[in-house]
């Protein structure tokens, strides 16, 4: 089977030097010997790639000049009539690719923000969360206390297996909780993603965490406002955290819990039908698992605010 590009581990090295490169020259270390040591160790991947991988990241090379604030875009420009309608039918049809591609493309009056924010989205959307997160930090580098752009944050870092970074302000979150429904839940599915690798007391006690603070929100408030997506996220946060503890019919009442606010999601009907035609606790565990990982990437992709493009 061909690996997707972000799991061949030449455009991992490649895309990890890249970033670094580019850090250094944000520095004004450019011209560094670790730059130049940088540079070297870039060659013997970068010749491993296919020529679509090659194509990717000199795409990644330019966009991240805009870190900078040295982007160059490419010509023809497109009026901003015909940007705004490219970008809508290439998100509809999530073509993350071809997204990258107008952006690079966009008319001057669009915001860089907004840029940002959508470069985010789509290299997230490829599956390379490292550059995602360089462009969503940069979009709220005058706003990093926005509670949707902590949340989203948190995942994407997630995804990139940067828990190091994350899990304080994830756990803080979830032993303190407070009134911010989407932050809660991105903390507590973060939490999980966690100590799901954990062994013991300490990770029964981290579970217990997690559930207790997902009961106490859902206890709380009526959440009429609450959109019906991330009710069914929480469910099914709360279904795995159940069985990992072994209490495995809470655990598929959370399931069944999920599917009645959602119940258009025919992906979770079809898991919980096969649970109850085959229930093991093999079975049951991994099936809860996937039902959460069907609606992760979903999640991160909801928490994203639709930005404000041009004035």
């Amino acid at each position: 089977m061909k690996l997707k590009f972000s799991e061949n581990p030449d455009y991992q090295r490649y895309e990890q030097l890249l970033i670094k490169t580019s850090e250094l020259i944000a520095r004004g270390e450019g011209d560094s010997e670790e730059a130049d040591a940088v540079r070297e160790q870039m060659d013997l991947p970068w010749y491993r790639l296919s020529e679509d991988e090659q194509t990717r990241l000199r795409g990644l090379s330019g966009d991240l000049y805009m870190l900078q604030n040295e982007e160059v875009l490419q010509s023809p420009l497109l009026s901003f009539d015909d940007f705004i309608e490219q970008l809508k039918e290439a998100r509809e049809w999530n073509d993350w690719g071809t997204m990258l591609g107008i952006l690079r493309r966009r008319p001057p009056r669009v915001f860089k923000e907004a840029a940002a924010l959508l470069r985010a989205q789509a290299y997230d959307g490829l599956g390379h969360p490292n550059p995602a997160l360089l462009f969503l930090d940069f979009a709220h580098r005058e706003n990093k206390s926005d509670s949707g752009y902590r949340a989203v944050r948190m995942l994407m870092a997630a995804s990139a297996n940067r828990f190091g970074e994350i899990m304080p302000e994830a756990e803080l979150i979830v032993r303190s909780g407070g009134k911010d429904v989407w932050l809660i839940v991105a903390a507590a599915d973060v939490m999980l993603q966690w100590v799901i690798s954990l062994a013991g007391d300490s990770k029964n006690a981290a579970l217990q965490r997690i559930i207790t603070a997902l009961n106490s929100q859902w206890n709380a408030q009526s959440h009429g406002a609450t959109p019906m997506f991330l009710i069914a996220c929480a469910h099914l946060i709360r279904a795995v955290a159940l069985w990992e503890v072994g209490q495995e019919e809470e655990a598929l009442a959370a399931l069944d819990a999920a599917i009645e606010v959602d119940p258009g999601d025919r992906f979770l009907q079809k898991i919980r039908e096969d649970i109850r035609r085959h229930q093991t606790p093999e079975l049951g565990g991994l099936s809860i698992v996937q039902a959460l990982n069907h609606r992760r990437d979903l999640l991160r992709r909801e928490l994203q605010p639709e930005p404000k493009v041009a004035a």
